[in-house]
């Protein structure tokens, strides 16, 4: 029945006189022969492949002729007439035919074997090479018993297999079998072809899962291969049910990422972890930020939780947009609309490798975090006394006791002399335990009396077993270097990957670099594994500290870290260069991520600064967080006093108030002006930049007298060092006007300021349509109601064209049009325009904004 399972087989049944679709018991010979003509006639209408699976009696009666009977309920003799002979059987049913996809045959019979190479003698004649076919058998031509061969089917259905790819073959099955001491027989013919997969690898594609698009998925399937539940589970989980925040902390490789995946994967616990348990969980990294988290849980809710779709459309109906766009990532995306949910179930989220987070992104996560709603759960792991961890109950995760490592070090069929070796070489630590069961099942000759007793060595093992030694320079080491530097996980595009190992001397293609990272199969994660967007990456954190350390070089395996940075650089510039920043790319968007932290370890400084300045993201607050912790780091380089770090608190300034923050940007500028005049002068650009900003943000927050004196006051410096044409003059003689709020004299400056903007910036520049804007709504102050409506009707268009329809200055126009010919005497034009609007307004602004749409 997994076969035809919607999970893991998902193939289609044939039914049959009223019984259960593919699944036929106790047929006579008759009705089994009328299923399998049937089975056959439908998959060649479908152009499928045919699969038969048989349980029950075989029959080899004449070792001369190789003839193999299977043997249903009434069979009374083998033959051909009373039994069905297997392979005549199917060959007569399909010879000359080309339409199927391919064939597959499971037999857990007695003497089954005996029939195996007749039939691929037989089939391959007679097929001449039109479908490719694979048949399968329990043993050779001995007798059976126990159905070995469904068994082994039904494991890897239900569990996958970790060491084969995205499906499940018949050497998949083979394998299984061989390894526990059964004869099977497996004969294939062109069975590369992906239509002879049986199933869906369970261990590789885990389905309909809510985290299925997660980009921590591939380290969620890797941390729960051959999972074997542990008393560390169940306290974990009994930890979750009765508070709010745990904290699991645990050195490194002890196995938290392991435990924080099986909350998440029920179907690997045995029970120990409930369904449902967890609505979402993240796998945190290097290129982790704040946006990337909050997207990848959104979309894991939205799955999860069936009425999280309801819960955000109601945040958004009663959340004004531009409200909603000052938040940040984590509460506009999932807190506050999970705040919406208050009185429903309990939601449970995982966050993995805490600790692996930039200093900047923790920082904004544990603050957003605090503000969370109170049926918001949280398990989160850690190394011990990482800063900015949300304060919780601390659950440390320390060694492993001896039986669970038994136990599962046996699941990965390790043999027993082995897994005491194992056992005794690993002193209870989980990750020296999983690397020293690759090495042995990578090679059964290891000599066990020499395993590595620490994880280093254990490294080290693994790569001379994927051939490392032999070819470090060559093939490994440039592949390895900026795998390292990225950082854990699947994070590096395979393609700057690529170009990165030929810069340092590896070999050409893509396809070199898929031959090496299958070499390092157990060390690496892959996303998207072969097609064009893969991803690749060190499957452990402790993998990159152990190659960038000294360990590493003393076992011969020196990796140059500046090297593969400056190969990164060099990548990126061929690939995704950053005059082409194009946010929506894959390899730009790992570039925005970290291209300048490869500039900064290379030294290369002016290069650090123009990728922070020209590599921006479309959202304001990602490129807030991205740039803060950039500022600490330049501190370590320069003096307070040097123009880059005065630059970065006015580029950090900026930022803040482009995030929706006006009052914490005039704090960090009013804190700037006096350093900029003490080391550059009162009248330099970058202080009367920083003057303006000042004068804008005052107004901002509220104060328009101090703004306009200290507009006032900085103009003319402008005129004098910038000159009356500068953009930054206009901006401050328009700011002025705005300010002044005497109705004829504003209206007088803004018509003497508009010709010289439309001069200078154009007729579309943003402070040239503002000051458009402005002469329409003066004019209504002294009273022209014609005037202003002939300004707002031809302002319009043009702010469509360039906002949008929906941009709220847009919609204040349309406003404003729609008041305004009602006071030109039109009323019943005002009343068609008003309800036009309404919906519109709604829509964007909320249904009672708090701010005035006009």
């Amino acid at each position: 029945m997994l076969l035809i399972h919607p999970g893991p087989g998902e193939c289609v049944g044939v039914p049959l006189d009223g019984r259960t679709p593919g699944l036929l018991l106790d047929p006579t010979v008759a009705e089994a022969k009328a299923a399998i003509k049937l089975a056959i006639e439908d998959a060649a209408r479908e152009s499928a492949t045919f699969i038969l699976a048989y349980i029950g009696h075989g029959e080899f009666p004449d070792e001369r002729s190789g003839d193999f009977y299977l043997m249903p309920t009434n069979a009374t003799e083998p033959t051909s007439d009373d039994a069905i002979h297997v392979a005549e059987f199917i060959k007569d049913r399909l010879k000359g035919r080309q339409d199927h996809a391919g064939l597959f045959v499971l037999l857990d019979a007695c003497h089954a074997g005996a029939g195996a190479w007749q039939s691929m003698e037989r089939w391959a004649q007679s097929l001449r090479g039109n479908i490719g076919f694979e048949l399968l058998t329990a043993t050779d031509d001995r007798a059976t018993a126990n159905a070995p061969l469904a068994r082994a089917v039904i494991e890897l259905l239900e569990r996958g297999d970790p060491e084969a790819g995205d499906q499940l073959h018949g050497r998949d099955v083979h394998r299984l079998l061989r390894e526990r001491n059964r004869p099977p027989q497996h004969v294939a013919y062109n069975a590369d072809d992906a239509r002879l997969a049986l199933a869906r690898n369970r261990a590789r594609d885990p389905g309909e899962v809510f985290w299925k698009d997660s980009p921590g998925r591939a380290q969620i399937l890797k941390q729960t291969e051959y999972f074997q539940p542990t008393p560390q589970l169940d306290e974990l989980v009994e930890a979750a049910r009765a508070h709010p925040v745990v904290v699991l902390t645990g050195a490194a490789g002890a196995g938290k990422s392991s435990l924080a995946a099986a909350l998440a994967r029920p179907a690997v616990a045995d029970g120990h972890v409930p369904d449902g348990f967890v609505h979402a969980v993240a796998v945190l990294g290097l290129t982790t930020n704040q946006r990337s988290l909050a997207d990848d849980l959104e979309r894991q809710l939205r799955r999860s939780l069936p009425e999280f779709a309801d819960a955000v459309a109601e945040f958004e109906r009663s959340v004004p947009r531009l409200e909603r766009e000052m938040l940040d990532f984590l509460p506009r995306k999932v807190l506050r609309p999970l705040a919406c949910l208050a009185g429903g179930p309990e939601v449970r989220i995982v966050l993995d490798g805490f600790d692996q987070l930039r200093d900047g992104t923790r920082e904004a996560v544990g603050e957003a975090l605090g503000e969370r709603p109170g049926h918001l759960r949280l398990v989160i792991t850690a190394r011990p006394d990482t800063p900015g961890c949300p304060p919780g109950y601390a659950l440390h995760h320390g060694p492993t006791p001896r039986d669970d490592l038994d136990r599962y070090l046996a699941s990965r069929r390790v043999p027993e002399p082995a897994r005491r070796a194992i056992l005794d070489r690993a002193g209870e630590h989980w990750l020296v335990a999983r690397l020293l069961a690759d090495a042995v099942l990578t090679d059964p000759a290891t000599d066990l009396a020499q395993l590595p007793g620490t994880v280093d060595d254990a490294y080290a093992k693994l790569l001379d077993q994927a051939g490392a030694a032999d070819a470090w320079n060559r093939r490994f080491r440039p592949v390895l270097g900026p795998l390292a530097i990225a950082g854990s996980g699947p994070v590096l595009p395979l393609a700057l990957l690529a170009y990165a190992s030929e810069t340092l001397g590896g070999l050409e293609g893509v396809e070199d670099v898929r031959e090496v990272l299958a070499h390092l199969r157990g060390l690496v994660v892959r996303r998207d594994a072969d097609a064009p967007g893969e991803h690749a990456g060190l499957f452990h954190p402790t993998l990159a500290e152990y190659l960038l350390g000294p360990s590493a070089s003393r076992a011969g395996y020196t990796l140059d870290a500046e090297a593969a940075h400056r190969a990164m650089v060099q990548a990126i510039e061929a690939l995704a260069p950053m005059g082409e920043h194009d946010r929506d790319d894959p390899l730009h968007r790992y570039a925005f991520l970290r291209e300048a932290d490869h500039l900064w370890v290379i030294g290369d400084i002016d290069r650090t600064l123009a990728c922070l300045r020209n590599r921006t993201a479309n959202i304001p607050r990602e490129n807030l967080e991205r740039l803060r912790p950039w500022l600490s780091r330049f501190r370590s380089r320069f003096s307070e006093d040097h123009p880059t770090i005065l630059n970065l608190r006015g580029w950090v300034a900026y930022c803040t108030a482009e995030a929706g923050d006006a009052r914490g940007a005039l704090r960090l500028s009013s804190a700037l002006l006096p350093d900029r005049e003490r080391v550059l002068g009162r009248e330099h650009p970058d202080t009367l930049t920083t003057r303006l900003n000042i004068a804008y943000w005052t107004g901002e927050v509220g104060d328009a007298r101090e703004a306009l004196r200290l507009y006032r006051e900085l103009l003319p410096d402008q005129e004098r060092v910038l000159g009356r044409d500068h953009p930054d003059t206009l901006r401050t003689r328009g700011n002025i006007v705005h300010w002044t709020g005497e109705a004829g004299d504003a209206l007088r400056l803004y018509r003497e300021l508009l010709p010289d903007q439309e001069r200078v910036l154009g007729r579309d520049h943003p402070n040239t349509l503002a000051t458009r804007h402005n002469i329409a709504a003066w004019t209504g102050e002294v009273g022209d109601a014609r005037e202003v409506l002939r300004l707002y009707r031809e302002l319009l268009p043009d702010r469509e064209r360039l906002l949008g329809p929906d941009h709220p200055d847009t919609l204040r126009i349309r406003g404003n049009i729609a008041y305004w010919t009602g006071e030109a005497d039109d009323a019943g034009g005002a009343l068609r325009l008003f309800p036009d609007l309404l919906p519109d307004l709604e829509r964007v602004l909320g249904v009672c904004p708090r701010i005035n749409p006009f």
